[in-house]
C-alpha cells in the first residue's frame, strides 16, 4: 500500500464519528486486515493510520456499525457479513425480521451512509470512493458508485430512508421535504 490519500480527512472523520457516538481508537493492526488500517472489534472502530489507504475507509466501516441495531452493534467483529449472518442465525438473540433485513443489507446501507457522513464531516466523498475502494481494486468504478449515491439512485439510499435515517431524495421522496438524503435525521440505529 502506498501513502494514504486524503490524509487531511482523517482528523475531521475521527471527530465526527466520536461526536455521533462511534469513537475511533488508534491501534496497531495486522498488515493483512480485510480493509488495510481499519478494523471492527466487538462493535468498536480500530484504526492504524500507518496502514490506511484512505480515511474514507473508516467511514465505510463506521457505516456498518451505524446502521446495525444498537442491541446488536457491540457484537459486530472482523468480517461484518459473516458476523451479521451469525447474529441472524443465533436463536438466543431472537433477531426480528426488521433487524435481519438490516443485517442482510449493511453493505449498501454503509455505502450510502458513508457518503452522507463524509459531507457532514466536511470532507470530500472522494476519500470514501477512492480508486482502491468499492470494487476499484477489481476493475469497478468507485466514481460511478459515488455518482449513483449522490443522485439517490443507489439502493442503500432508499434503505436508509426506509429505516428512518433520512428522507428519500427526489424523485422518490416527498418533494416538499426540506432535508432529503444526504441530510440525515439520525446517524445511529436505535
Amino acid at each position: 500500500m502506498g501513502p494514504v490519500i486524503h490524509p487531511d480527512a482523517l482528523a475531521p472523520i475521527e471527530q465526527f464519528l466520536t461526536a455521533i457516538g462511534l469513537p475511533v481508537t488508534r491501534a496497531q493492526l495486522p498488515s493483512d486486515s480485510f480493509i488495510p488500517g481499519v478494523a471492527v472489534r466487538h462493535g468498536a472502530l480500530k484504526v492504524d493510520p500507518d496502514q490506511l489507504g484512505s480515511p474514507g475507509d473508516i467511514l465505510h466501516e463506521a457505516g456498518h456499525l451505524a446502521v446495525t441495531p444498537a442491541r446488536l452493534r457491540g457484537r459486530l467483529d472482523a468480517d461484518i457479513d459473516a458476523c451479521a449472518s451469525a447474529l441472524i442465525d443465533d436463536p438466543h438473540l431472537k433477531v426480528t425480521e426488521t433487524e435481519a433485513s438490516i443485517l442482510n443489507r449493511t453493505e449498501p446501507l454503509a455505502i450510502a451512509w458513508s457518503y452522507a457522513a463524509a459531507l457532514e464531516a466536511g470532507v470530500s466523498p472522494e476519500c470514501v470512493f477512492w480508486e482502491q475502494g468499492y470494487g476499484g481494486q477489481h476493475g469497478g468504478s468507485p466514481q460511478l458508485v459515488m455518482m449513483q449515491v449522490a443522485q439517490g439512485l443507489f439502493p442503500g439510499v432508499l434503505g436508509l430512508a426506509q429505516s428512518g435515517f433520512c428522507a428519500a431524495p427526489p424523485p422518490f421522496g416527498d418533494p416538499a421535504d426540506p432535508a432529503p438524503f444526504p441530510k440525515m435525521r439520525r446517524w445511529l440505529a436505535a
